[in-house]
């Protein structure tokens, strides 16, 4: 018995929410946001209750930027990147 494969859906993938693309705009008209600084952004505009007020979790934001990253790939564009041992920075280029 041979199986098909479904055919992929074309809404699939990564969707940006209104935060995602506000923290975007904002990195993008700064050049770059520290780390902190993004959790901070991030966290002032969260649906859900965070554990520190005001302020996302280092992994909650690590997904966030596994996600920009995804749909940059997608689109063609790239997500910066901190070399292990430099401060965390995050930028559009």
């Amino acid at each position: 018995m041979e199986v098909k494969q479904r055919k992929k859906r074309s809404d699939t993938g990564t969707r940006l929410t209104e935060r995602d693309l506000l923290a975007l705009r904002l990195i993008g008209e700064q050049y770059a946001l520290r780390f902190d600084q993004l959790q901070v952004l991030l966290g002032q505009h969260a649906k859900a209750h965070t554990k520190h007020a005001g302020m996302l979790s280092e992994s909650a934001t690590r997904h966030a930027l596994d996600r920009w990253r995804h749909a940059a790939r997608m689109a063609g564009q790239r997500m910066g990147r901190t070399r292990p041992g430099q401060a965390g920075w995050c930028a559009v280029q």
